[in-house]
């Protein structure tokens, strides 16, 4: 676990060059180390089958995979949006396999399966929730430390949009990070309209990185 204080720097080596903006919305911020992640789970299990912590794993591998390809950096770490986006998935995916069960049954008894299926929808439900809830109670034991700076107070904001997801909130990390970072400085009493100056009144680094494709 990372040792961090409320006034902390979380450090990374990659730097947001808010010049060019490498990053558009503040849920593309890595902030989640996949190892930790992985090792985490190991020692605090999620109340979830092993299948479905099975599944859960290869997606995160496989957002892993690629952000490295997208960002051209080899860290082995995640972004807000990949873990929403990974949750999302594996949701769908349960719900796509319930109603392939559901087409695959005999239409004779129609309560049976009926009650078969809502048995299914709400374990999957469940399971989401419980998945969530992990990430969200866990969020600081599984940071990501790269060697530069993102202000702790920006590390909150995710944490904090993390958990209103839990809650509900359909994508709070889709919001633009310029606007973002503006609005952890006016919480933080910082009085800018520059997001590159409020960054580093935050007490982050402006840096460099790849910028994607577009």
């Amino acid at each position: 676990m990372i040792g961090i204080s409320m006034s902390a720097s979380i450090k990374i080596r990659s730097t947001i060059t808010l010049g060019a903006f490498v990053f558009e919305k503040i849920g593309e911020i890595p902030i989640y180390s996949l190892h930790r992640i992985k090792n985490l789970i190991k020692k605090e299990r999620i109340q979830i089958s092993q299948i479905m912590e099975s599944l859960l794993l290869q997606k995160l591998i496989k957002a892993n995979r690629d952000y490295r390809k997208e960002s051209g950096n080899n860290w082995n770490c995640l972004t807000s949006i990949h873990l929403f986006n990974t949750i999302n998935d594996l949701d769908e995916e349960l719900n796509e396999m319930i109603i392939k069960t559901e087409e695959s049954l005999p239409a004779e008894n129609v309560e049976v399966i009926s009650a078969l299926i809502k048995h299914l929808q709400e374990n999957r439900k469940k399971t989401i929730k419980q998945i969530k809830d992990w990430f969200s109670k866990n969020h600081n034991s599984l940071l990501y430390d790269m060697g530069g700076k993102i202000p702790w107070a920006i590390v909150q904001r995710l944490g904090r949009s993390l958990s209103v997801w839990v809650v509900g909130v359909n994508n709070p990390f889709d919001v633009g990070i310029r606007e973002a970072i503006l609005e952890v400085a006016k919480d933080e009493n910082i009085d800018t309209d520059n997001a590159e100056d409020a960054w580093v009144k935050l007490g982050g680094s402006l840096f460099k990185g790849k910028k994607k494709d577009v």
